[in-house]
C-alpha cells in the first residue's frame, strides 16, 4: 500500500472526536461568526501577516471544548487528524506557535500601543497601535464578565486524576496535559487497569530545550500531594485559632502598611517632578529652556494626572489599613472556610478533595525524580506562615 493510499484510509476512520467535531461543523454559525469578528480582527497593516481568522476561530473553540492549554491546543491540531481535518490544517507553518493565541493577543495590551516593563506602562504611541482602546477595555470586560469565579464554592470536575490542570513542569514551566494508558493485552486476557500520566507537551515537541521526563505518574504524584495536605490540615488543627487569627491579621496588615509606604514615595516623587518642571517655566520664558512651551504644558499636565491619581490610590490604600487594624471579621471567615475544608478532607471522596485542592493550591511545580514545589493561594499561605519558613509561600517535596 503507497502512503498516499494508507492516508486517505485513515481519512475515513471515524473515531468518536470526529463524529463529536462533525456535529461541531453543522451547529456552528460559522458564517454569522466570522462576519461579527472579521471588523475587529488584525488586518495586518503593521507587523506580520496575521492567521486566517477562520483557523484561529476554530482552534480557540477547540481549546475550550477540550480544555486544553495554549500549547496542546496547538500540538493537538498539528498531531491530531481529527483536529486538523476541523481546522483545515496540513503543516504546522499553518498554525500559531504556543504564544500567539488568539487568548493571549486579547490580554496584550501592546497591541493598544502601549509599551511595557515589568509593571510600567508608557502613554499610547499611535504608530504602534493595532487595536483601539476603547476596543481592547471592551474585550477586558467581556472576559472578566465570562470568567467563572470559585470564591466560596471549589471547582469540581470529574475523572481520577486529583489535580488535573494544576501540574506544570518544573524545568519548562509548560502545564502538563492529562494522559491515560491500559497498556496492549493479549487476545482473550481480561481489560487492564487504566492509569493515568501527567504528560509534558513541550518535552515531547522540543526535547533539546526541556530537560525534565516527558510524563509523570499521575497516582504517584496524587499520592503525594495528598500526603502533604493531610499533613499540613493535621498540624493547622493542633495550633491554637487565636495563634493563626492573629499571625494572618499582622500578615495582611504588614502587607497594606507597605503599599502605603510604597504609594508615599511615588507621590513625592511626583511632587518633586512637578516642582522641576515649574522652575523649567522660568527658563523658558527667560530663553534658556531645554523645553518648548507646549511640550512643558503638556509634561506639567500629565504630572498632575498622575498626582491626583496617586493621591486617591494612596487615601485607599490608608483606609484599607485602618480597617484591617479594627476588624478581624474577615479574617476570622476565611480561617472558618479553611479549617472546614481541613475537618472534610481526609475522610472525602475523590470528587470532594479536588473540589477543595482547586481552593488550597496555586500550582504544582514537578521535576525530575519527582522534585515537587506546591504554591498555595495566596489567603491559604498566610494561614499555614506557622509551618514552613517566613517568607516562603510552597511547600517542597524530595522523592527519597
Amino acid at each position: 500500500m503507497t502512503i498516499s493510499a494508507f492516508s486517505d484510509e485513515l481519512a475515513q476512520v471515524r473515531t468518536k472526536k470526529k463524529e463529536f467535531l462533525s456535529q461541531i461543523e453543522r451547529i456552528v454559525p460559522w458564517t454569522e461568526w466570522l462576519a461579527m469578528i472579521q471588523p475587529c480582527y488584525y488586518k495586518g497593516e503593521r507587523g506580520n501577516k496575521p492567521y486566517p481568522l477562520e483557523t484561529m476561530l476554530r482552534l480557540y473553540l477547540l481549546q475550550n471544548l477540550y480544555d486544553l492549554s495554549d500549547e496542546a491546543t496547538v500540538a493537538e491540531a498539528i498531531d491530531s487528524r481529527a483536529f486538523s481535518d476541523f481546522c483545515d490544517i496540513d503543516s504546522s507553518n499553518q498554525v500559531p506557535d504556543g504564544d500567539t493565541t488568539i487568548i493571549k493577543m486579547l490580554k496584550n495590551i501592546m497591541y493598544v500601543g502601549i509599551l511595557r516593563s515589568g509593571e510600567t506602562r508608557s502613554e499610547i504611541f499611535p504608530e504602534l497601535q493595532i487595536v483601539p482602546l476603547d476596543l481592547y477595555e471592551r474585550a477586558q470586560e467581556l472576559m472578566e464578565a465570562r470568567t467563572m469565579h470559585h470564591n466560596e464554592v471549589p471547582f469540581n470536575s470529574k475523572g481520577k486524576a486529583l489535580l488535573s490542570g494544576m501540574v506544570y513542569c518544573a524545568h519548562c514551566g509548560s502545564k502538563l496535559v492529562l494522559t491515560t494508558s491500559s497498556g496492549r493485552r493479549a487476545k482473550g486476557e481480561p481489560k487492564r487497569e487504566t492509569h493515568i500520566r501527567y504528560a509534558c507537551h513541550y518535552k515531547i515537541r522540543h526535547p533539546q530545550n526541556c530537560d525534565g521526563q516527558t510524563g509523570y505518574s499521575g497516582e504517584k504524584l496524587d499520592g503525594i500531594i495528598d500526603k502533604i495536605v493531610i499533613q499540613l490540615f493535621e498540624r493547622m488543627k493542633t495550633a491554637p485559632r487565636s495563634q493563626l487569627i492573629q499571625k494572618q491579621r499582622e500578615k495582611e496588615l504588614q502587607l497594606a502598611n507597605s503599599s502605603v509606604a510604597n504609594l508615599e514615595k511615588l507621590h513625592a516623587s511626583a511632587e518633586r517632578e512637578l516642582e522641576s518642571y515649574k522652575k523649567e517655566i522660568i527658563k523658558t520664558i527667560n530663553g534658556t529652556g531645554s523645553f518648548g512651551a507646549d511640550i512643558l504644558g503638556e509634561m506639567i499636565e500629565d504630572t498632575r494626572s498622575k498626582l491626583a491619581a496617586l493621591a486617591q490610590e494612596l487615601e485607599q490604600a490608608k483606609e484599607k489599613a485602618a480597617d484591617l487594624k479594627s476588624s478581624a471579621v474577615a479574617v476570622q471567615k476565611e480561617y472558618d472556610k479553611i479549617m472546614s475544608w481541613a475537618d472534610l478532607y481526609a475522610g472525602s471522596s475523590i470528587e470532594r478533595k479536588k473540589m477543595i485542592l482547586r481552593q488550597l493550591i496555586e500550582r504544582v511545580n514537578i521535576g525530575k525524580n519527582f522534585e515537587i514545589e506546591v504554591e498555595f493561594k495566596i489567603s491559604v499561605t498566610q494561614s499555614f506562615d506557622f509551618l514552613y519558613p517566613e517568607g516562603d509561600k510552597s511547600v517542597y517535596y524530595r522523592a527519597s
